[in-house]
C-alpha cells in the first residue's frame, strides 16, 4: 500500500479526483452522449485549424511566469464556493441550460486571469524551475493545484463564445487551454501531468459545443495533428523514477567507499524520521523484524536505533553475499557499517525493480496491457516485507505509474473518438450526406486506435441518421463513465 506516497504530494490520489474518479459516480449508469452532427468538409487549407499554437507563432519568454500571475489573480479574488460550484454545472452540463448572463458576469471576474494564461499560451517555453530543486516528496506544488480554476474558466469562456455564435473565437480560448494543459504537465512531478490531463478533459465539452454548432468547421485534422501524446508523461516520470535519491541524497553515494559508523548512525536517524513523518504510522515494522502479531510493537514507543538494529540485523547476511556476488571482497564489505550493507543491496534491488516498471511507459498504453506497478506490488508485498523491510520503505515511496498512465491513456482517448466524429462528418459531406455502414468504409481518413485495447472503436449504423461509436471498458481500466465512449451520432443535413 502506497501510504507514504499517499501522504506527501498527494500525487495520484489527487489526480485520479481531479479525473473526476469518485467512488460514489463510479456506480451510476452512463446513457450515451447525444451529439447533432451535420455534413462538413474540411477546411481550406486543411490546417486551418491546430489545437496548441503553431511554433511560428509563439514569442520570446517563459510561460510560467504567466500562468503564475494568473493563478495569483484567481487567488486574490474572493472566493465564491457557489460561483465555483455553478461553474462546475456550466461546464458538464447541456450548453443551453448555460444562464448565460450569469455566466459571462462570473467570467468576467476573471478577465485578466484569462488575459495572462492567454499571453503564457504563446510562449516558446514553459520552466517551472522545479528541475533543480533538493526536496523529494514534501514538495508543495500550490501553483500547480491553483491553475486548474484557471483551466475551467477557460472551458467556460469557450462554451459562452460558442452560445453566441463566435465558434473561431470559442476555438481561440480551446487552443489557450489546451496549449496551458501541455505547459503543466512540464514539470518533473506526476500530479502536474495528471492537472494537465484534467485541465484537457474539461476542454472535451466545448470541442463537443462546436461540432454541433451549424457552422462550425470540421476538426478533423486539428485533432489528427495534435501532439501525442496531448500530455508528455516521460518528463514527469522521469522526475518521479529519482524522487528517491533526491529525498535522501545519501543513496547517491551509498555504494562507494566505507562510511563512518557516525555517517550510518546519522542516516538511519533521518530515514526513520522522514518516514515516521510521512506514514505516521511504522507498526508494520513489527512483523519485518520478527515481532508481528497483534501486540507488534510501534516505532514511536522504542528508541529508533534499535528498529533499525533489528530490521538491518535481519537482512545483513543476505546483503553481505549480494555484495560479494557482485564483486565486492569480504574484507571490503566487512569494513562497511551494517546499515550501508544493507543499503547497497536493498537500494540496487529497488532500482532494478523500479526500472521493470518504468521502462513500460515508453510504448502506448494498450502495449503495455496493464502490466505495471499493480500486478508487481501484489507480487511483492509479503516476500518483501518479511525478507528485506528496507526494500519494502523504499518501493512504498515508488508512484503508481499505472494509474497515471491510465488517466492519459484516458484523455488521448476522449479525443481519438471525437476525432472519429468529424471523420464521420467528413465522409458525410464527401457522400451525399450519407452516414458509413462502417468505419473501414471511411478510407480518405485514417482513424486512430482505441489507446486501451489498440483496436478500433466500435461503430454501428442504426439508421439512415442515427449512428452509434463506442469504447467498453477494458479490465484493469477503473470501472467510471469518464473511461468509458458512448456517442450516439443524430445526422443533419
Amino acid at each position: 500500500m502506497n501510504r507514504i506516497r499517499d501522504w506527501t504530494i498527494p500525487a495520484l490520489v489527487a489526480g485520479l479526483m481531479l479525473a473526476g474518479l469518485s467512488e460514489s459516480r463510479a456506480q451510476k449508469p452512463s446513457p450515451p452522449t447525444v451529439l447533432t452532427i451535420r455534413p462538413t468538409k474540411e477546411p481550406a487549407p486543411a490546417l486551418k485549424y491546430r489545437l496548441v499554437p503553431e511554433r511560428r507563432e509563439l514569442v520570446s519568454g517563459n510561460a510560467a511566469i504567466f500562468y503564475h500571475r494568473a493563478c495569483l489573480m484567481i487567488a486574490t479574488r474572493a472566493k465564491d464556493p457557489k460561483g465555483d460550484e455553478k461553474t462546475f454545472g456550466w461546464l458538464s452540463g447541456p450548453a443551453k441550460e448555460i444562464p448565460r448572463e450569469e455566466a459571462r458576469s462570473y467570467v468576467e471576474r476573471f478577465r485578466q486571469s484569462l488575459h495572462e494564461a492567454e499571453l503564457g499560451a504563446f510562449r516558446e517555453d514553459c520552466n517551472w524551475e522545479f528541475d533543480r530543486r533538493e526536496e523529494g516528496y514534501a514538495m508543495l506544488l500550490p501553483e500547480i493545484q491553483e491553475i486548474r480554476q484557471v483551466g475551467r474558466m477557460i472551458a467556460l469562456k469557450a462554451r459562452l463564445e460558442i452560445l453566441d455564435g463566435h465558434p473561431d473565437l470559442a476555438f481561440h480560448w480551446i487552443e489557450v487551454g489546451f496549449a496551458m494543459s501541455r505547459h503543466v504537465g512540464e514539470t518533473p512531478f506526476l500530479i502536474s501531468s495528471l492537472v494537465g490531463d484534467a485541465i484537457a478533459g474539461t476542454l472535451k465539452q466545448p470541442l463537443e459545443d462546436l461540432v454541433q454548432t451549424s457552422g462550425a468547421p470540421n476538426l478533423y485534422w486539428a485533432l489528427a495533428t495534435r501532439p501525442r501524446p496531448l500530455i508528455d508523461m516521460q518528463r514527469s516520470i522521469e522526475g518521479e523514477r529519482y524522487l528517491l535519491e533526491r529525498e535522501l541524497p545519501e543513496l547517491r553515494e551509498v555504494d562507494g567507499p566505507a562510511w563512518s559508523n557516525e555517517k550510518a548512525r546519522l542516516f538511519g536517524d533521518e530515514l526513520f524520521g522522514k518516514l515516521k513523518v510521512f506514514t505516521g504510522d511504522l507498526s508494520w515494522i513489527g512483523s519485518a523484524t520478527g515481532k508481528g502479531g497483534a501486540g507488534a510493537t510501534r516505532l514511536q514507543d522504542l528508541p529508533s536505533r534499535l528498529a533499525l538494529a533489528a530490521m538491518v540485523a535481519r537482512v545483513y547476511p543476505e546483503a553481505k553475499r549480494a555484495l560479494i556476488t557482485r564483486g565486492r571482497t569480504a574484507a571490503e564489505v566487512d569494513a562497511m557499517p551494517t546499515l550501508q550493507v544493507v543499503l547497497i543491496h536493498a537500494h540496487r534491488e529497488y532500482q532494478i525493480l523500479r526500472d521493470d516498471i518504468f521502462k513500460r511507459s515508453a510504448f502506448p498504453y494498450w502495449q503495455t496491457k496493464g502490466l505495471m506497478d499493480h500486478y508487481w506490488l501484489q507480487r511483492q508485498t509479503v516476500a518483501t516485507k518479511v525478507t528485506n523491510p528496507i526494500l519494502t520503505m523504499f518501493t512504498s515511496l515508488m508512484p503508481a505509474i499505472q494509474s497515471a498512465l491510465q488517466a492519459n491513456a484516458r484523455i488521448e482517448r476522449q479525443f481519438d473518438a471525437l476525432q472519429c466524429v468529424e471523420a464521420i462528418r467528413m465522409y458525410a459531406a464527401q457522400h451525399d450526406g450519407a452516414l458509413p455502414e462502417s468505419l473501414d468504409a471511411m478510407t480518405e481518413t485514417p482513424l486512430p486506435v482505441d489507446s486501451f485495447t489498440g483496436k478500433p472503436f466500435e461503430y454501428k449504423k442504426v439508421d439512415d441518421t442515427t449512428a452509434k461509436l463506442s469504447a467498453t471498458i477494458p479490465p484493469g481500466v477503473p470501472q467510471h463513465p469518464s473511461y468509458r465512449i458512448n456517442y450516439e451520432l443524430k445526422l443533419v443535413k
